[in-house]
């Protein structure tokens, strides 16, 4: 099931956001243009979400590992707003990133092999168990536990989920599904008993 993330009114321009190439609070503007995408920001179940509270100036620092735990330097890492903005960064030689400017609400962490939708919240605000920076683990071996049926077939299913979400429209299928059969049951008992 797909769901599309909504911020509140407070949208994020590329003003407000800077990247780090390392460890250290960033200084200045990225140097990579900043992009818009046509979409919103979509989510399936699959993609896991975290809880993040910003540091000062509304930092996000994050680190980078493999599925051994050591530190990937020289990594793309994408921010997307739910707005479509793009902000790239690159992990420094330990695997660290840090983006700055950012304000609550939700985000996703994009890198070449793994995906992580972050619940940002405000300093002070955050539930009480949430870090103060986020840990991406890419992979290049990923398992998916679930298949999903290729090109056109996929827009099938994808469209029949839509449906079916929908409460009245899944009960006049079930329903459907039921009476049609009793019909022509009880049509077909009407013609032999005659």
């Amino acid at each position: 099931m797909i769901f599309r993330i909504a911020l509140s009114a407070t949208l994020l321009s590329s003003q407000f956001l800077s990247v780090a190439q390392s460890s250290e609070p960033p200084s200045e503007p990225p140097s990579q243009p900043v992009t818009t995408s046509d979409e919103a920001i979509e989510m399936s179940e699959l993609v896991p979400m975290i809880d993040v509270e910003l540091g000062d100036r509304g930092t996000m620092n994050g680190l980078l590992t493999d599925r051994r735990g050591e530190p990937v330097g020289d990594m793309a890492v994408a921010l997307r707003t739910a707005q479509g903005i793009v902000v790239p960064t690159t992990t420094n030689a330990s695997g660290q990133f840090a983006y700055r400017g950012l304000v609550g609400g939700l985000y996703q962490l994009e890198t070449e092999k793994s995906s992580t939708m972050c619940r940002v919240w405000a300093p002070g605000t955050a539930p009480p168990e949430s870090p103060t920076s986020v840990l991406l683990v890419r992979s290049d071996d990923v398992a998916a536990g679930q298949w999903s049926p290729p090109g056109q077939t996929n827009n099938v299913v994808r469209g029949f989920k839509r449906v079916m979400a929908n409460p009245i429209k899944a009960s006049l299928i079930v329903g459907a599904a039921i009476a049609i059969p009793v019909a022509i049951h009880n049509a077909n008992k009407d013609d032999n008993g005659s």
